[in-house]
This record gives structure tokens, C-alpha cells and sequence, in this order.
């Protein structure tokens, strides 16, 4: 059951613009929403959260992984750019496994 519908509305801060598909997780009580743009053949990803949405946000980011690799049949991997210590740890638990760390960042890839 496909769990996600594509998403107009306020975006937050959440890194978008028009080469990004924003789409909203179907779960009651919370708003996790995640963004998608397409780069060759592997697709950049970004999420947002509420609190309750957070407490569930593992559940949602591999749903959201299984969503794309059915959907964009062109994306053989996804990856994403992490800030944050704390999302660092969420990511790996969702198996993604680091790639490279810069300044700024440090990439996470999954494979399809």
C-alpha cells in the first residue's frame, strides 16, 4: 500500500525548488514530509518532521525508501547529505551506510 501522496503545500525548511517532488507521509497524528530530485541515476532526499512525527521517523524513511525504488524505476540509489549527529544515527539504523563527509556534510548512500 503506497503510503505517500504528492505534497504542495508549506514546505518549511525543508531544501526545495521546482526540480524537487515533495511528498507527505499518510500516518495519522504526525507530518513527515520528504523531497526528491532526481541526479543521473540515484535520487537526493530530505526530510522534515514534527515531534510526533519523529518518534516515527525510522518507520517513515524506509517506507519512503521502498516508495521511491518502486516508483522512480530509474533510481538504483539514494542519498543523503546529513548535518546533524543526531539524524546521522536514525540513517545508519535505516541502512544507509556513510560515504563521504566534506565540511559541511556527510553523505549517506542506500542502495536499491
Amino acid at each position: 500500500m503506497i503510503r505517500f501522496k504528492q505534497y504542495a503545500g508549506d514546505t518549511g525548511r525543508l531544501p526545495t525548488n521546482d526540480k524537487h517532488l515533495n511528498f507527505l507521509w499518510i500516518e495519522p497524528d504526525c507530518f513527515v514530509l520528504f523531497s526528491v530530485s532526481r541526479k543521473g541515476n540515484a535520487a537526493s532526499c530530505h526530510f522534515t518532521s514534527d515531534k510526533p512525527g519523529m518518534e516515527k521517523i525510522r518507520q517513515a524513511i524506509n517506507e519512503f525508501v521502498d516508495f521511491v525504488f518502486s516508483e522512480f524505476l530509474w533510481c538504483e540509489m539514494i542519498f543523503a547529505k546529513i548535518r546533524l549527529e543526531k539524524v546521522r544515527k536514525i540513517i545508519r539504523t535505516c541502512g544507509f551506510i556513510w560515504t563521504l563527509s566534506t565540511k559541511k556534510y556527510d553523505l549517506y548512500t542506500r542502495r536499491k
